[in-house]
């Protein structure tokens, strides 16, 4: 037989935790082949010194909202990551009716320029999948139906509590997309419009999850001191509904509540003792990023975002927002200590602003902090970004140890050169290097298996995860010494060290730094549905 790639004298890693151990593997019409090494190939790669591993799983990204352009292609290809889960926190780029269309683009904290083109198209997961058909995939891609999405597609921004008839159209529309091949509901219980919802109706959205076999995936109504609460929330819906959970960058935020992960696992191993499928993601950094104006309490987005982008001109609300936020210990500016541990992220009508705290740049311009916080929420929505220095270390490796949570981006890019978290560019060779070599919290065999095989086994995903005979030949080629983040706060768009060449489909989709001409990702549904 003659291979389309041999690569042979190799480490190899297979994503299930076994040891490693040095051998070729062949790639022939997208499958692996557990080949000799004499065996013919149109392309031989000599591994010797490299590590090869299944391609990483990326189980959190958002992805979806900028799919296909370049940028967003090479951020992740270029960190060795294979498929893409999306859809998350509740924003998804469908179902989109013509009165919602406006208030989801406002919603989201990105969107290209191509699917906000394409939007209205969007009604349901078909029209969605036709377009990225269409699109440049150098990796694959599954995505949740995001409630907030959902629920503008049904109710606009209310806060209110959804009658039968309102309840009955999200459960269609989502059944729809289960049909269809959609993983399952992502929540985003922290962000208007799904902030509005309760236990039943999240359960009574699940329902429809669990019928099918999906997943619920959450951020969760609160990361700091109600965090127990707010996981216990989301784990009585698993108890109601018996669907699979999956608890999205599990943190805890603000410093009086830092150890709490202490009660969080625990009550996490104690759902999964009792039968509830509950697993965790994580990035592997301190400081978290999402909108600037999610500083801003819910109540005020009931009318939409554009409608607070006008309102926040008059005076007296901003002062009643002001006095609301620094009152409210688990908001987003009371846990990073004001705006002293706010930086700006990406704002489109102020890049000057960018990596800045916001208490330097408002000290470098002479105004004062919240008045530049205001303006900037005024200038771009829901489109100016911020990252928020709320962890410990001391969390963030206790969870890492928790042998059922995987990492994820939670990246949010939005050009080649804008500015944006680092988790985007670098988080699973930042892994590696800080849990693996650094640290030693995992064992390298190990890591690979969280971002792979169990990735895979998680989101039910046939074929994929695994160096097997038969299996999909997606691959991570890489100097296991070397593999590592060159991203920080200050550069966030810097590409990885370590890693020689990313397989997606048995094509070389990223090789020595640079994206091929290659674009093999395609759309997968829930259960490895095409």
């Amino acid at each position: 037989m003659l291979y389309d790639i041999l690569i042979k004298n190799v480490e190899i890693i297979d994503g299930t935790g076994a040891p490693a151990w040095t051998g070729s593997v062949a790639m022939k019409d997208g499958t692996l082949v557990l080949a000799a090494e004499d065996g013919n190939a149109a392309q031989i790669i000599e591994g010797s010194g490299l590590t090869l591993a299944p391609g990483f799983i990326d189980v959190h990204s958002h992805g979806d909202m900028v799919a296909g352009h370049d940028y967003a292609r090479l951020c992740k290809i270029s960190q060795g990551i294979t498929t893409e889960i999306a859809g998350q926190c509740g924003t998804s780029c469908f179902p989109v009716t013509p009165e919602s269309k406006s208030m989801v683009v406002s919603n989201a904290i990105i969107l290209g320029d191509d699917e906000k083109e394409h939007l209205e198209e969007f009604t349901n997961l078909d029209g969605y999948k036709k377009f990225l058909a269409e699109s440049s995939l150098s990796s694959n891609m599954m995505t949740f139906m995001g409630h907030s999405t959902l629920r503008l597609s049904v109710m606009g921004p209310s806060d209110a509590k959804p009658n039968d008839e309102q309840i009955e159209t999200m459960r269609e529309l989502l059944e729809e997309a289960m049909k269809q091949g959609c993983a399952g509901l992502s929540t985003g219980l922290f962000y208007p419009p799904s902030a509005y919802a309760d236990v039943d109706e999240v359960a009574a959205l699940c329902e429809i999850v669990a019928k099918y076999g999906g997943i619920h995936t959450t951020h969760i109504r609160n990361e700091g001191s109600e965090v127990l609460k707010s996981i216990e929330e989301v784990l009585e819906v698993s108890r109601r509904t018996g669907v699979a959970l999956n608890i999205s960058h599990h943190k805890v935020c603000g410093r009086k509540n830092w150890g709490l992960t202490k009660e969080t696992l625990a009550l996490i191993e104690q759902a999964r003792s009792e039968g509830i499928q509950v697993t965790l993601d994580v990035y592997p950094y301190l400081a978290s990023m999402t909108k600037l104006a999610a500083c801003i309490p819910t109540e005020y987005f009931v009318k939409g975002t554009e409608w607070l982008q006008d309102a926040l001109k008059d005076r007296a609300l901003r002062d009643e927002i002001k006095e609301k936020m620094e009152n409210f210990e688990d908001g987003r500016y009371r846990q990073c200590g004001g705006f002293t541990g706010v930086m700006i992220g990406g704002c489109p009508t102020r890049p000057e602003a960018d990596g800045k705290f916001i208490s330097d740049y408002a000290a470098e311009i002479g105004e004062d902090p919240f008045e530049v916080f205001f303006d900037m929420v005024i200038e771009n929505g829901g489109q100016c970004s911020a990252i928020y220095f709320t962890m410990c270390e001391e969390d963030l490796d206790r969870i890492v140890s928790m042998p059922f949570t995987m990492i994820g981006t939670d990246g949010l890019t939005v050009s080649l050169e804008g500015k944006t978290h680092p988790r985007g560019w670098a988080s699973f060779p930042r892994a590696i290097r800080l849990f693996v070599r650094e640290k030693k919290l995992l064992t390298m065999e190990e890591m690979i298996h969280r971002i792979t095989g169990l990735a895979a086994e998680v989101y039910q995903i046939p074929n994929k995860g695994m160096i097997a005979e038969g299996y999909d030949a997606d691959l991570v080629l890489f100097h296991k010494d070397e593999i590592g983040d060159a991203a920080d706060f200050s550069h966030s768009n810097l590409l990885c060290t370590g890693i020689k060449a990313v397989i997606v489909g048995g094509k070389i989709a990223y090789e020595d730094g640079t994206l091929t001409e290659e674009c093999p990702g395609k759309w997968i549904g829930l259960g490895g549905r095409r």
